[in-house]
């Protein structure tokens, strides 16, 4: 028994519509039935295995009906090398409409051109900040030490005979620093790593080490 109302409504959702497998492993093997004719001539009716591919192979849903000596829903399936199966309700849903798939891959691609150019836009907001903020610091940089040095330092570069607080604006605070004394003054060393490190007699730079 089946309600005629949902028999209805299944042959409106599926006749004309294309379908394609999931590829799922646990997708019944697909039978069709062929007629061919005997040695005597006589047409017999003989079941046929049907490839039904791995995702990519695309049917038509010719009609909904029910089969002779079939209790069940049937779903008419034929492909482009004209073959026909039939699948069940337990069958047939390991099957995909063709729209569907094409509309989430539609969405797909608008998402990731949505994330695309956000991430542009993040970009050249990013780019036109560190500009902004480059310029900002040159035009302190050369009011506070003049142009010469000013923009010197506004690129972060350091320059023999540069004072301790011009190095620290140009290459910022040093990982760690360590200071002589002696009868002849005071030398002091300012390390960043085990690379870069600037070495001072009294207040000025006298040795850059990079």
């Amino acid at each position: 028994f089946i309600l005629v109302s949902y028999f209805v409504k299944q042959k409106q959702i599926y006749k004309g519509e294309n379908l394609i497998s999931d590829g799922s492993s646990e997708t019944p093997d697909l039978i069709k039935t062929v007629n061919i004719e005997d040695e005597n001539g006589k047409v017999i009716t003989k079941p046929k295995i049907v490839e039904y591919g791995n995702g990519n192979n695309i049917w038509k849903c010719i009609d909904v009906t029910i089969l002779e000596g079939n209790s069940e829903i049937n779903y008419i399936l034929r492909n482009n090398n004209d073959e026909t199966i039939a699948l069940s309700n337990e069958t047939i849903k390991y099957w995909k409409f063709e729209k569907d798939i094409l509309a989430e891959e539609k969405l797909r691609k608008e998402n990731n051109q949505k994330i695309q150019q956000e991430r542009e836009k993040e970009s050249q907001a990013r780019k036109l900040k560190e500009k902004l903020n480059a310029e900002n610091r040159k035009k302190e940089c050369i009011a506070k030490f003049g142009v010469e040095l000013g923009e010197i330092i506004a690129l972060h570069k350091v320059k023999i005979g540069m004072t301790k607080e011009m190095c620290k604006v140009s290459w910022g605070i040093p990982i760690w620093s360590d200071k002589t004394t002696t009868s002849t003054g005071t030398t002091e060393n300012w390390y960043y790593g085990y690379v870069h490190s600037l070495h001072f007699e009294g207040n000025l730079l006298a040795r850059i080490e990079q």
